[in-house]
């Protein structure tokens, strides 16, 4: 039975019995067994983890598997498979901010390393497309608020209400509402299994997504390729700032003044380019002291020569199509970016969770650590608080 409420004209609230019975059913599953078991070594790593659940091989390989996985690279990667998901929160945190920092230093303008993302709305760097999006996101509730309930039943806690929260006809949260009682009288294991049962459920549909993703990579590359070659007319420009960070290092932009947002760049030195990697790989493989950049301005094709770099100084761009690719690509295309965007942002909402503030899954959970070994959480906070602070600076400092 699904039953609606309307709050504030277009605010609903979708309570869905059916899905309480369906987690009763799940519970008892092998997929909320391991969830349950792997849960707090995912959330904390082995060394902390083991405090509330013993190490078994599945958690291992979960672990293994999203460390090698996790997006930040080979440290993220070990900061994940020795402090688990929270550990890797830290790192990538601190990795963007130091380069904030560094940025600022070097007198350049860095890029937010946190931002709001709404799905077909373009905020600074961030964007998702609208459809994939949202279904992601849609998904992406299920997974992470289905995995705490079928976790606190399999744990003998019951639950209370679950509900789906939609703006107009847009998801924007879900809960699944346990028995606050029973669950405050519960032991430290069984809350932190529960806590930490959404993030592991998002790093358990994140792993064969991106998998799949990566095998895929390989597959349709050649097949997109075809489509821009036949259909695509050039690159359009999202950014010209007047810096850029490469490897590190902040450089002026060689089109700064020369390019424009919208401008769509057609060919460089007579190489015609259809994708951004085309740019890239036409920039790497240039000669001389100078390149010829031809591109169009509002319709009117213009060319600009700048010194030959390696690199152009814009972020972002797409491709321009002169004339509309066939059906079989934007289902392609869909597929595709939906496993991409689904891939994300299940890891992000994971990483996320896993920080210690009460609001998230990490908080509470790392208060029952507190607990079982005898420190104090609060300088935890506050280190997190003070990099989330740095990586929204630049929204307020340019």
């Amino acid at each position: 039975m699904i039953s609606v409420e309307r709050k504030y004209l277009i605010v609903f609230f979708i309570r869905w019995e059916r899905f309480i019975e369906k987690l009763k059913d799940f519970s008892r599953s092998y997929w909320t067994r391991l969830i349950d078991r792997s849960g707090p070594i995912l959330l904390f790593g082995p060394i902390l983890g083991k405090r509330f659940t013993p190490i078994t091989v599945e958690s291992v390989v979960l672990l293994v598997l999203a460390s090698l996985l996790m997006i930040g690279g080979p440290i993220a990667s070990l900061f994940t498979l020795l402090f688990g998901l929270m550990g890797s929160a830290f790192y990538l945190l601190g990795y963007s901010a130091l380069n904030i920092l560094l940025t600022y230093l070097q007198g350049g303008s860095p890029l937010p390393g946190l931002g709001p993302v709404i799905p077909g709305v373009q905020i600074g760097p961030y964007y998702i497309p609208f459809f994939e999006g949202w279904l992601s996101i849609l998904l992406i509730f299920l997974i992470h608020e289905g995995a705490h309930g079928a976790v606190a039943l399999r744990r003998k806690i019951p639950i209370r209400d679950a509900a789906m929260v939609l703006l107009a006809f847009v998801p924007v949260a879900a809960y699944v509402m346990p028995d606050e009682e029973r669950f405050l009288q519960s032991d430290p294991s069984t809350k932190v299994s529960v806590l930490a049962a959404g993030p592991t459920a998002n790093v358990i549909a994140f792993i064969p997504a991106a998998i799949l993703l990566f095998l895929l990579i390989p597959v349709l590359t050649p097949v997109f390729q075809s489509y821009y070659h036949h259909y695509g007319l050039g690159v359009q420009i999202l950014e010209v700032p007047k810096t850029i960070e490469i490897n590190g290092k902040v450089v002026p932009s060689l089109v700064y003044g020369k390019l424009s947002p919208g401008d769509v760049i057609v060919s460089i030195d007579g190489k015609p380019v259809k994708t951004l990697s085309d740019v890239i790989n036409v920039l790497h493989s240039a000669k001389g002291d100078f390149i010829t950049v031809t591109f169009l301005h509002n319709g009117r094709e213009e060319t600009i020569k700048i010194p030959n770099k390696g690199y152009l100084g814009v972020e972002g761009g797409k491709t321009v199509w002169k004339e509309n690719p066939p059906l079989s690509y934007h289902i392609l295309r869909f597929l595709f970016s939906f496993l991409a965007v689904f891939s994300v942002l299940n890891v992000a909402v994971a990483v996320i969770n896993a920080l210690p503030f009460s609001i998230f899954d990490g908080g509470q959970a790392a208060e029952e650590l507190g607990k079982v070994v005898g420190v104090k959480i609060k300088p935890l906070k506050a280190l997190a608080l003070l990099l989330i602070l740095i990586n929204v600076l630049p929204w307020f400092i340019t």
